[in-house]
């Protein structure tokens, strides 16, 4: 995926955002109040989601944009406490 504009990575990288929080497609959807349907089908590369979807996606894995594009293979925090909390939220569900 380096320099990758290749958007059909986009649904591989959606659907490893979500199994790594362990959640169905239904539970994404309600989450980010978008259909199950549409989450399978940005998971399948059936449909490329809008900007408005793809933000939303970003602000709830915590993720950059260009994480969630394909431009970097590296997962992007906004500081390393964010990073380092997220990853104990992981790790303890508690």
């Amino acid at each position: 995926m380096k320099g990758g504009h290749d958007m059909r990575q986009l649904g591989s990288i959606l659907r490893a955002l979500r199994v790594s929080k362990d959640l169905t497609q239904d539970e994404l959807a309600k989450k980010l109040k978008i259909g199950r349907s549409i989450i399978g089908m940005y998971e399948n590369n059936e449909r490329i989601p809008p900007l408005e979807n793809l933000e939303k996606y970003a602000d709830f894995f915590n993720v950059d944009m260009n994480y969630i594009t394909g431009r970097t293979e590296e997962e992007y925090y906004y500081d390393l406490q964010t990073k380092q909390i997220a990853q104990e939220i992981f790790e303890n569900e508690n």
